[in-house]
Order: structure tokens, then C-alpha cells, then sequence
């Protein structure tokens, strides 16, 4: 194997835990502090809002960052053990990497719009 092959697989773990929590960081705070306080405000207006699918989805994300973290440090842990990672490892790393990205690029703005588009609503019944 060569020095530079070992050297990416050396960081590839850190990756997968650094980028886990940097992404885990948006719709956490969406979940936690935003979504409760915009719940309440469509309940008390009388905007039809379900906030299930919105949790459901939050939820869903969140628990797949978690889960990218969990195995980076996993591997974390088999490379300092074994020196290096097998290739299933690697793989199975780099596609949780790859969906990591996919989710935060794709399904964070479509969570964000299933939370404002009540706002429309809101306005529109207002006029």
C-alpha cells in the first residue's frame, strides 16, 4: 500500500466525525429551538400545520448524522487497532460520507421550506 493511499485512509475516520457533527449542527438547532417556537405560532394563528412529517424528517436526519458519526469513530478505533481499513469499511465509509452531503444539500432546504410554507398560509388568510 502506499504512503499516500495510507495517509487518506488515516483521515477518512476524522472526516466522517468532523463532517457528522458539522452537518448534524443545522437541523439540530432547526429541531430543537425553531421548529417548537413556529409550531406554536401556526397552532395559535390557525394555520393547518402538521409538525409530524416535519420531527419525522428532522428526526431522520439527525439520527443518520449520529449514526456517520458513530461509525467514524468506529473506524476510528479498528484503524488504530489494525493500521489500516479494509476495504467494505472504506466503502461503506465513503457512502455515508457521499449521502451525508446529499442530505445536507438536498433535504435540509426542503425541511426548512415544509416549516415556512405555513407561513404563506398565514399571510394569505390575513389578506
Amino acid at each position: 500500500m502506499s504512503e499516500d493511499k495510507h495517509k487518506k485512509i488515516g483521515i477518512f475516520p476524522m472526516i466522517l466525525i468532523v463532517g457528522g457533527f458539522l452537518e448534524l449542527g443545522i437541523p439540530s438547532i432547526i429541531a430543537l429551538f425553531i421548529l417548537p417556537k413556529l409550531s406554536g405560532l401556526y397552532t395559535e394563528a390557525g394555520v393547518n400545520y402538521n409538525p409530524i412529517f416535519s420531527y419525522s424528517v428532522f428526526g431522520f436526519v439527525i439520527f443518520f448524522y449520529i449514526a456517520q458519526i458513530i461509525y467514524g469513530i468506529k473506524l476510528f478505533t479498528s484503524q488504530k487497532k489494525d493500521k489500516t481499513l479494509s476495504s467494505s469499511q472504506e466503502n461503506i465509509g465513503i457512502i455515508l460520507g457521499v449521502v451525508g452531503i446529499i442530505l445536507q444539500v438536498l433535504l435540509v432546504p426542503i425541511m426548512i421550506m415544509t416549516i415556512i410554507s405555513p407561513i404563506y398560509q398565514l399571510t394569505n388568510s390575513i389578506n
